[in-house]
């Protein structure tokens, strides 16, 4: 049966949470241009019609850069004649190019 957390670990949550907020709200009213001409022009500039674009033009680097580091790891999907070094356990990948003919330097 699953109780929930004990009240201790509810009280450490708790006075986290107070601990956080007395350390915070004192720094976020002391700001001096939140509430000054130019805290308002800076506020209406980043929260107008344009915040969602804004905010996905701002993050879209991170899928990109994800799908980059995809394709350097595991290979790009068409490349059927690669295969992964986990595919199968114990075995050699294949060759992607074949290995050139040996020839000895010792004349038979």
């Amino acid at each position: 049966m699953h109780r929930g957390p004990s009240p201790i670990r509810r009280s450490v949550q708790a006075a986290s949470v107070l601990a956080l907020a007395a350390v915070a709200s004192p720094a976020a009213v002391a700001c001096p241009y939140c509430d000054s001409d130019v805290g308002q022009q800076v506020w209406a500039g980043i929260f107008n019609e344009d915040f969602w674009l804004n905010g996905l033009l701002t993050t879209l680097p991170i899928p990109v850069m994800a799908l980059i580091v995809g394709v350097i790891h595991f290979g790009l999907p068409w490349q059927a004649d690669r295969t992964s070094p986990r595919s199968k356990e114990g075995q050699a990948p294949k060759q992607v190019y074949p290995e050139p003919e040996r020839v000895s330097p010792v004349p038979e």
